[in-house]
């Protein structure tokens, strides 16, 4: 985790770099969405080896209180903050990221259904880039069984248009990120980490009679 950027890059294998230079190409903003695994936070040295800064957004209680906001009213100050500074970012064609599987300060989140529980999954992101007309694009950096990290950019997402109402788009935004989690899960079991199935383990399950449970990751 120490070590210097050029050497994540030589470990890397990266998939779907044209998704993310696509979305370079017209000036706008970029919010990268990365997936909590166990070498998730890999991908930032990887891609200041490409020359690319990458402005965080969120922050772990832990974390906050190490830096000395203690009460919960200054600590959705410091999260406000973050945003407010995000969004100037991206209107300058800045690049952003937020990681909205987190599974603390969801005061803005939807609910989705995930393998058969309800889980909430933060809508900041979503309401960035709706605000800013930001790309948005998941991410996902895990161990490969053949010895090296790959590093994939998934599809960016599609924005319902002004037919679609505010919720709706939204709502879009995040179901669109839970469908690339839902895969990365199902596809990649040992990339999740630990605190992530225990968090799942302890999610309430939904109603098998209102909406059919999906299978777990075999």
């Amino acid at each position: 985790m120490r070590g210097p950027p050029e050497l994540v890059a030589r470990l890397t294998r990266v998939e779907g770099w044209e998704h993310f230079e696509r979305c370079r190409d017209d000036g706008a903003g970029l919010i990268l969405l990365p997936i909590h695994g166990q070498f998730s936070r890999l991908f930032r040295p990887y891609l200041r080896h490409r020359g690319h800064d990458c402005l965080a957004v969120g922050i772990p209680n832990e974390k906050l209180e190490a830096r000395g906001f203690a009460t919960s009213g200054a600590k959705r100050f410091e999260l406000a903050r973050q945003m407010h500074a995000a969004k100037h970012l991206l209107g300058r064609g800045g690049i952003a990221c937020n990681v909205p599987d987190a599974r603390q300060n969801l005061d803005n989140s939807r609910w989705v259904e995930f393998f058969g529980r309800r889980r909430q999954l933060a809508a900041g992101f979503a309401e960035l880039a709706l605000k800013t007309g930001a790309r948005v694009v998941p991410i996902a950096y895990r161990f490969s069984p053949r010895g090296f990290f790959v590093l994939e950019f998934g599809t960016p997402f599609r924005v319902p248009g002004s037919e679609a109402t505010h919720d709706e788009r939204v709502a879009s935004l995040v179901e669109q990120y839970a469908s690339f989690l839902r895969e990365e899960w199902r596809r990649y079991p040992w990339n999740i980490h630990w605190n992530q199935l225990r968090h799942y383990c302890l999610l309430p399950e939904v109603d098998p009679v209102s909406r059919p449970a999906q299978a777990l990751p075999q």
